[in-house]
């Protein structure tokens, strides 16, 4: 049992630290990577990227990969130049990438797609973008940095700026140097990927700064998406000059006039006419959950699932071990049927004193548990069976939408 969860383990720990703001959409999270499906699905893509993985490398360490690159490299460039002074046909080119021939051709790629996707459709859990199965490999960059080399240098151009910026080549450090003081707040930045624009959108004098490109394109995304049909979220303009209590009270009031009546916000799913029925929580379930009762609660239920996990594979060791007696009073020769029946009866006798006979709810009551979240046996059994639907049922769901997605 040294294996088993403890409550001060450092999981538990983080999930007691989950702000009041943060904290439905953290538990969900927390709640859909303990389902088996999930597990299971992120397994095999694992599997799979490290095949990818190894096959990645063989592709790297051709040297003909590199020369037909470099040849496409230059053709795309030449290419540029031509149309440097017709914006659609610019627009219109993609700079070719390394790993173009290595990503069309790989059988896993699309294997390891359609599982991201369903992570993503039946769980709405995204592991990471399908289409950064190579970032996840060898931290492919996320956007095209020719592109927006050429478009930014045309803007500065034009405003007479076009000393001010220096680009590193992206391939040798992934960095982007400002190599002098300049001001970009009254700089149009057009057509350009969002992480770029972000820098420029800042209106901040910026003065020989080094800018990973790692910031401007996180590498990888873990979290849940509901769906657009189901989503009711909501904008709303708030005037954050306004007193701290004056803008609580606006957030009170919108959300007493939803729970008043709900159907003042529909989801997409909803204005087509379709009724959603709304979520029930489980018995026992916290009308309020605080973040010490959602830890002990997902404590209690890990520990109780790596017991009965430890008990299954206790007993089927004895099982197997009773088979193989079993088998070998049947075909011992020397023994009379009388006495190959005492012998059976025996080992029968022996597995099923020896088998444990532990069940959910005495786990729920062993010490080992109850004495880490200091409850007694019948509140966590409770509490184990009010988390339980949430992971193994995808009811995690409701948490999000307020309403039954099963």
């Amino acid at each position: 049992m040294s294996d088993l969860p403890k409550r001060d383990d450092p999981i538990y720990q983080e999930i007691e630290s989950f702000e009041d703001y943060e904290l439905t959409q953290c538990v969900a999270y927390e709640m859909a990577i303990r389902n088996k499906n999930i597990i299971r699905l992120k397994a095999e893509i694992d599997e799979l990227l490290s095949n990818v993985s190894n096959e990645h490398e063989k592709y790297c360490a051709n040297e003909e990969n590199e020369i037909i690159y470099q040849n496409r490299l230059n053709e795309y460039e030449e290419s540029v130049q031509n149309a440097e002074k017709n914006d659609n046909a610019l627009e219109e080119m993609r700079e070719p990438c390394y790993y173009d021939n290595f990503y069309a051709t790989n059988r896993h790629i699309p294997l390891i797609k359609n599982l991201l996707a369903e992570l993503k459709h039946t769980y709405w859990y995204r592991y990471f973008y399908e289409n950064d199965i190579l970032d996840e490999i060898d931290h492919r960059r996320k956007f095209n940095f020719f592109y927006a080399k050429t478009k930014i240098e045309k803007l500065l151009k034009e405003q007479n700026k076009i000393d001010s910026i220096e680009f590193l080549s992206f391939s040798k450090d992934d960095q982007i140097v400002i190599s002098k003081d300049v001001f970009f707040e009254d700089l149009l930045i057009k057509n350009i990927p969002e992480g770029l624009k972000k820098i420029f959108d800042s209106k901040k004098n910026i003065s020989d700064k080094r800018i990973n490109i790692k910031m401007i394109a996180p590498r990888t995304v873990t979290s849940l998406v509901i769906p657009k049909k189901y989503d009711k979220s909501i904008k709303i303009n708030i005037n954050l000059a306004l007193p701290l209590n004056e803008l609580e009270a606006q957030i009170r009031l919108l959300k007493n006039s939803f729970d008043n009546d709900s159907s003042i916000i529909q989801s997409p799913i909803e204005l087509l006419g379709v009724e959603l029925q709304e979520a029930e929580p489980t018995k026992n379930f916290p009308k309020k959950p605080k973040a010490v009762q959602m830890a002990d609660m997902f404590f209690i239920y890990d520990y109780v699932t790596a017991r009965m996990q430890e008990v299954e594979e206790y007993n089927e060791r004895y099982k197997t071990v009773y088979q193989e007696k079993l088998h070998s009073i049947k075909n011992n020769k020397d023994l009379s049927t009388i006495e190959k029946k005492i012998q059976e009866l025996e080992a029968k006798k022996e597995y099923y004193e020896a088998k444990s006979e532990s069940t959910i709810k005495t786990i729920c009551e062993e010490d080992e548990v109850c004495s880490q979240v200091n409850l007694k046996g019948d509140r966590v059994y409770q509490l184990y069976l009010a988390i339980k639907p949430y992971i193994e049922e995808c009811r995690y769901k409701e948490l999000l939408t307020g309403v039954s997605v099963l």
